[in-house]
């Protein structure tokens, strides 16, 4: 897609995985041999997990099923699996319905992990799960994808420049608009993982802005 262009990057689309109580899933290790939820073929936590189930060092592969969101809770709680693993900003509704329906907990990833995968994968960056969004004590160090603003190469740098402008001066107001927002910075999301170069419209704006050189 050698016509995509980054605006600007916003929060960390998580791996999460929640894995019920009694099934004894503390570190990402603990899949081994386990029945985990991924999702479909070519959606987000399928992908990424295909992409980085090799570093996980599991010492039998998990036993991968596929299903719909709607039926992980029950899946989760019946046993049908015994995880669920997922990509996504948080607060979300989905990992709240698990952790509420039955005994269940977050699933850590340790850190030589999260560096081997963050150095392995440059579009991935380290991050760590608010788990007082969840009433659940202590963060949980993970990593994933920065969610971004993209557009083409072809599209109108007037429109660019706006829209970059619009939203670099406003984000006082954008962090009180939504949790997963509420760590915007400036300077990381025109730098922080960018899914491709940034169009020239949005590097002159940032200049203008004194945010680059």
């Amino acid at each position: 897609m050698t016509e995509l262009r980054s605006v600007l990057s916003l929060y960390p689309e998580l791996v999460t995985v929640v894995a019920r109580a009694d099934a004894n899933i503390h570190v990402l290790a603990d899949l081994t041999g386990k029945k985990v939820s991924v999702g479909g073929p070519w959606t987000g936590p399928r992908i990424t997990w295909d992409l980085i189930s090799a570093d996980l060092d599991l010492a039998a592969p998990a036993q991968l099923t596929q299903m719909r969101q709607s039926e992980t809770t029950t899946a989760l709680c019946n046993g049908t699996v015994d995880a669920n693993f997922f990509v996504v900003g948080h607060p979300s509704k989905l990992v709240s319905t698990w952790l509420a329906a039955c005994p269940s907990n977050f699933v850590a990833i340790r850190e030589p992990v999260v560096d081997n995968l963050i150095s392995k994968y440059p579009f991935y960056a380290r991050g760590f799960i608010p788990t007082d969004l969840y009433h659940v004590p202590d963060k949980i160090l993970s990593f994933g994808p920065v969610a971004t603003l993209v557009t083409s190469a072809s599209r109108d740098p007037r429109m660019v420049a706006a829209i970059a402008k619009a939203i670099l001066t406003h984000i006082a107001e954008l962090k009180m608009m939504h949790p997963a927002l509420a760590e915007l910075d400036a300077e990381p999301m025109i730098a922080r993982s960018l899914a491709a170069p940034l169009h020239p419209a949005a590097t002159a704006v940032y200049k203008e802005l004194g945010l680059i050189k």
